[in-house]
């Protein structure tokens, strides 16, 4: 589901908005609130060693909402 072109991540890229806008958009969905200070930088730092490094833009947001959707927070609280 999260590979799929038609989700809400392959939307979202379509729809033109940034990474960080995205990331977001992710979390708002997930957690119901925007992601803290700090999240925010190291998102930011991981999104750019990632680009950096060669990885395509959708894999590297993938990673990001696999690690959402494993993470503590959803689970506990969803």
């Amino acid at each position: 589901q999260i590979e799929s072109e038609d989700n809400v991540l392959g939307r979202l890229l379509a729809g033109g908005l940034e990474d960080l806008a995205i990331v977001s958009e992710i979390y708002q969905r997930a957690y119901a609130r925007e992601p803290g200070e700090t999240e925010r930088k190291t998102l930011s730092h991981f999104l750019a060693s990632e680009r950096a490094g060669g990885r395509e833009r959708r894999k590297v947001l993938e990673d990001v909402l696999w690690a959402v959707i494993n993470s503590k927070e959803l689970q506990l609280n969803y």
